[in-house]
């Protein structure tokens, strides 16, 4: 069975609605940029690595300034670690402003900008999903979609579509990938009617019935076709299945 730390992860991942693993990594990345603001604001590996791809991402450069925000009250860690990126941006403007002078065309001057490496944020998140998912998928494999982590994620809303695509990816055995996807086609069932009734209830009702901004139908289906792993927790309510 998974490590226990990992069952209490998932099991709080679980209890609210949206997609557990999205719930997971959103978790797990605000504690990484934590991490980085508090422990490696100075590492030079970290800068270099930053350099090179002009800084994090736009979904995690929002995330890193919510961080900090919550967490330092100013923007002082994010200064510092982005120090090295200004420079190096400096350097590659002066080598763009050259190649366009030496080319007379835009497309050399932009290929001096582009990022030589990938977001430090998005290669962890990537990392911890996986290995989220490899954990799940062996204990469905070990114990059963009825065992204590198949249990937990059957009275969740499920996967997301993207999750649930690597999920799939990662090849389970087939009994595995069948209950998933039944779990899923139940799941989006449910939400179909749910949908249909808000839909009815306002043509009737018109605006004298709005669904409510957390746990309806209708932001519920927005973050399980999408994902909700990059933005920051779209319900705080618990959840029984879909």
């Amino acid at each position: 069975m998974a490590d226990t730390l990992f069952v209490s992860e998932f099991r709080s991942a679980c209890e609210h609605a949206g997609c557990p693993f999205c719930a997971m990594s959103r978790r797990r990345t605000r504690r990484y940029l934590g991490s980085l603001l508090h422990e490696y604001t100075l590492a030079p590996d970290i800068h270099e690595s930053l350099a090179a791809s002009v800084g994090f991402c736009a979904r995690h450069a929002l995330l890193l300034r919510q961080v900090s925000l919550a967490e330092q009250g100013d923007g002082l860690g994010v200064g510092v670690l982005y120090e090295t990126v200004v420079e190096r941006l400096v350097e590659r403007i002066g080598s763009a402003i050259a190649r366009l002078d030496r080319s007379g065309g835009p497309e050399e001057a932009a290929a001096a900008l582009t990022p030589e490496g990938e977001c430090l944020a998005c290669a962890h998140e990537r990392r911890d999903e996986q290995y989220d998912q490899s954990l799940f998928l062996e204990d469905l494999t070990a114990h059963g979609c009825e065992g204590p982590l198949g249990s937990l994620y059957a009275a969740s809303a499920g996967a997301c579509v993207p999750h649930l695509r690597r999920l799939l990816a990662a090849r389970p055995r087939g009994p595995v990938a069948r209950w998933l996807l039944e779990h899923g086609r139940r799941g989006f069932q449910v939400l179909s009617e749910r949908l249909r009734d808000e839909v009815e209830a306002h043509a009737v009702h018109g605006a004298a019935v709005r669904p409510r901004a957390n746990g309806e139908a209708w932001g519920l289906v927005l973050v399980l076709c999408a994902g909700d792993a990059h933005g920051p927790a779209v319900f705080a309510t618990p959840t029984q299945g879909r």
